[in-house]
């Protein structure tokens, strides 16, 4: 997320904001200013839905500025993962951290998770903040790395795409001092935001409220999934920034070192996780990723976890609601931004959450993330294919209640919905079969519920949503 230059900001560059300070740093460090406040909207852009203070936390959002270098990659991109890059120039640059930490030094739990937030959409959306982020006393931090979130798809490329607002056409007067040449420094800008958050920062103006920060994960979804990759295999090497890494729905790719659009290709192809960091890497997909993610499938290790959700997709219903929730909010929401069929209902993102507590554990020396089935695939014909039960769901991989005990079949992709997936809900005849009475169809969800959370793939809250989901459903109609 990001656009052109400018290393000066002071309070009353701000245009309608203002900072409580603003230090800069000697050598490579960048200047950090805020908390920001003002604008035309009086607030951050992708602000928390909801009140933050109500789950304990507070949000506030800091300009971070310096400069960022390009990364070069030396000799070919190996499949194996094993990037050599060097840092060429220095461009100036100005951006943004949103931050929510927990209001209570005393429940901070001493991780902060850094979001390298997702701009496929022409805006900044937050992918990795599920809601047990909260009740474990994490913190989280978004670094709108990348051209586009800063100035959206209209001003960032030529011929420009027809959507996307980015920060500084959504409050100029608040943002309207950003600016990324482009997303070749963004993995640079990602790293000394990062820094700016952590243990050893040294800025005058701390974000994190002067928390005391032991360890750093760096998170990412979708396309940023594909940047954390790159960013994986060509610079954790080196700079050792962050104790864990965890790149979501994935598919196994990587993203271009040059500036080039979000989701491009361009020089970036599948590879593996490199298999000689100190670091631990988690990966997830969804079932939507599996098949593609196969061409570079590796082994489980001691620093290096992967898991498939069978049935889930790219962008489950509900989680595609909660970010038009937000979007609908800010006023980016497109005019036909609304699903036309009905998206896969089994979701990833509470696996996710479940996935965050056994990397926090990892990383203090505890026992690696369980090790959980991969989809299933008959590969007898020119191009594998997922297996699939007799009711036509996924065999193999974590296995949620929604496919233990399934009410409908959900697939992760689909000629009509090849990212969001579908489900195609049982007949009454189908669920009668299944569940000859309501009271045999709770028993099962309770069950596969209960397995599930003892399988570390989701956590109380969630296993207790299923239970209180089938109380609720008319099944057997």
């Amino acid at each position: 997320m990001s656009q052109a230059a400018a290393l000066v900001v002071g309070a009353s560059a701000l245009s309608g904001s203002a900072a409580r300070g603003s230090t800069t740093v000697a050598g490579s460090r960048p200047r950090i200013t805020g908390p920001i406040t003002g604008g035309a909207h009086g607030r951050p852009f992708a602000a928390y839905f909801g009140d933050i203070s109500a789950v304990g936390y507070v949000e506030e959002e800091y300009f971070i500025e310096g400069e960022a270098a390009a990364f070069k990659v030396l000799g070919d991109i190996p499949l194996d993962g094993r990037l050599e890059t060097a840092k060429v120039g220095a461009t100036p640059y100005k951006t943004r951290l949103l931050v929510r930490r927990p209001a209570d030094p005393a429940k901070f739990n001493g991780t902060v998770l850094v979001e390298w937030i997702n701009v496929s959409a022409g805006y900044d959306i937050a992918c990795a903040d599920p809601v047990g982020l909260y009740e474990a006393g994490f913190a989280w931090v978004s670094v709108s790395a990348q051209r586009v979130g800063v100035h959206g798809y209209e001003a960032a490329f030529h011929p420009p795409l027809p959507t996307g607002k980015g920060l500084v056409q959504w409050d100029a007067a608040r943002y309207g001092s950003l600016s990324v040449p482009g997303d070749s420094l963004s993995y640079d800008i990602f790293t000394q935001g990062a820094r700016a958050v952590g243990p050893d920062r040294l800025s005058e103006v701390d974000p994190m409220g002067g928390l005391k920060v032991r360890k750093l994960i760096a998170i990412g979804a979708s396309q940023s999934g594909y940047r954390l990759v790159s960013y994986i295999n060509g610079v954790q090497k080196t700079h050792a920034v962050f104790d864990a890494l965890m790149p979501l729905v994935f598919a196994g790719r990587s993203a271009p070192w040059v500036d080039a659009r979000p989701n491009s290709q361009l020089s970036a192809p599948q590879m593996r996780i490199r298999d000689d960091l100190a670091a631990k890497v988690f990966g997830l997909d969804s079932e939507t990723e599996a098949p593609a993610y196969l061409k570079v499938r590796q082994p489980d290790t001691d620093r290096f976890r992967y898991w498939e959700i069978a049935g889930a997709s790219h962008g489950g219903t509900a989680q595609e609601a909660r970010i038009r929730l937000i979007t609908d909010r800010d006023g980016v929401t497109a005019p036909d931004d609304g699903p036309p069929i009905h998206t896969s209902d089994v979701l990833w993102v509470p696996t996710c959450d479940a996935a965050i507590r056994h990397v926090q554990k990892w990383i203090h020396g505890g026992a690696p993330p369980p090790v959980q089935p991969k989809i299933a695939f008959d590969a007898t014909g020119p191009t594998p294919t997922i297996k699939r039960d007799r009711l036509g769901n996924a065999v193999g991989g974590v296995r949620l209640p929604d496919l233990e005990v399934p009410t409908a079949q959900s697939v992760g992709s689909t000629k009509d919905s090849a990212w969001l997936g579908q489900t195609f809900p049982f007949t009454p005849a189908q669920l009668r079969s299944l569940y000859p009475t309501h009271q045999d169809y709770v028993v099962q969800v309770r069950a596969a519920a209960d397995r599930a959370l003892k399988a570390g793939v989701i956590l109380p809250y969630r296993a207790a949503q299923y239970v209180t989901q089938a109380e609720a459903a008319e099944i057997p109609a």
